[in-house]
């Protein structure tokens, strides 16, 4: 059974899927739902990585430069991300081993 859904005359990817909740990456990394809102927190969070979409921009990713992934999430629910849209690949204690990654192109202030 196809997973798109028909909206006026285009189709559009239905999120939430299972695939939603893996990682791109199989390093130290957080992702939450791509809404407008969990965006701005997860870019501001990330520093100094840079965020991207991913599951047909149905979910956004960063990596754990320069911070844990405890720290991470910690920073995701502390700024008004809800425990059940943050997911993890990575220990608690584990950063980023990629020595390249998107950088942070957002100037967001809370």
């Amino acid at each position: 059974m196809p997973t798109t859904t028909a909206t006026g005359s285009a189709a559009s990817t239905t999120c939430g899927t299972t695939a939603q909740y893996e990682l791109p990456v199989k390093d130290a990394a957080c992702g939450v739902p791509n809404s407008s809102k969990y965006k701005s927190l997860i870019e501001f969070c990330a520093k100094p990585a840079g965020v991207l979409a991913y599951n047909n921009d149905c979910a956004l990713y960063a990596p754990a430069v320069d911070q844990s992934v405890q720290k991470l999430t910690d920073c995701l629910y502390d700024a008004g991300v809800e425990w059940k849209d943050v997911w993890c690949f990575g220990s608690t204690n584990a950063t980023a081993t990629a020595t390249s990654y998107p950088t942070a192109t957002a100037t967001v202030q809370f």
